[in-house]
């Protein structure tokens, strides 16, 4: 129960909205998955604009690997991932 007080610290630290941050109860007794899930997806997506915010390391060797502007893995039309 603490790990999952401390996913829920670390959610509002890194900027999570409260109101989409699950209560320990909806993930210990399986009450309300789906506020679950909500709080996993926007955690992903702070930590997505986090993340495009601060230059990452890597981004130097993926460049020099597949060109400027191009990442390993491109979108194709049906919203799913195909490697390049």
């Amino acid at each position: 129960m603490q790990n999952i007080e401390r996913f829920q610290e670390a959610a509002k630290k890194y900027g999570v909205p409260v109101n989409e941050v699950f209560q320990t109860v909806d993930l210990w007794e399986r009450k309300n998955i789906p506020q679950v899930t909500l709080c996993i997806h926007a955690l992903g997506r702070v930590v997505s604009t986090i993340l495009t915010i601060v230059p990452n390391p890597l981004n130097a060797l993926i460049q020099e690997a597949h060109g400027p502007h191009r990442s390993p893995v491109k979108r194709v039309q049906s919203n799913t991932f195909a490697q390049s």
